[in-house]
């Protein structure tokens, strides 16, 4: 019921879905009615596996370019803002990387630490432990400044590329016909 108890929040793969599916049981336009932004995630960082022969970003597009170097990215699923970053990357770079989608962050921040897949772009929180411990390296960060919990990190615009991806957000939504005095 459309009375201000049943919220959802999400993240921008909620507007993105009906692109990336051929059916879904909603219309994001129609069935839903926006209530605020909660967060503006900021950036992702872009981390290799250890084994990667790359220090920079710079490094790593031109090992990724080389057409042995055989490399796939790991996300938490296909439409999802970590897959969608990924991809205007390897558009924008002209790299030739296999998307391998896991079911959720936490498995695709492993998959990465395992060395099951090379390399992702993801939100600093899952994996900073791992870059911390030297189980991953950062490259750079897609946000208009560094992050605060790695400022040795270049921001994408340092490190050589010449556009950012911010990362996204998580907005909240109601269902559709709530009372406008409730979304308000």
């Amino acid at each position: 019921a459309p009375d201000g108890y049943t919220l959802m929040v999400y993240s921008p793969g909620f507007v993105v879905n009906k692109f990336v599916h051929k059916s879904l049981p909603y219309d994001t336009e129609k069935d839903f009615a926006p209530v605020t932004n909660l967060v503006s995630s900021g950036g992702l960082f872009l981390a290799v596996n250890p084994s990667i022969p790359a220090n920079t970003m710079q490094e790593f597009i031109a090992y990724a370019r080389k057409p042995e170097a055989n490399l796939a990215y790991s996300t938490p699923g296909v439409g999802n803002n970590w897959h969608l970053a990924t991809e205007v990357f390897r558009k924008f770079e002209n790299l030739d990387m296999v998307h391998v989608p896991y079911k959720g962050g936490g498995p695709a921040v492993a998959a990465l630490v395992a060395g099951e897949v090379q390399a992702m772009l993801a939100s600093p929180a899952p994996l900073l432990p791992h870059y911390k411990n030297k189980r991953v390296k950062v490259l750079a960060y897609s946000g208009d400044k560094r992050n605060a919990a790695a400022p040795e990190v270049p921001t994408m615009k340092e490190a050589g590329v010449d556009y950012y991806y911010d990362g996204g957000w998580f907005g909240m939504f109601a269902p559709a016909k709530t009372p406008n005095e409730i979304v308000e």
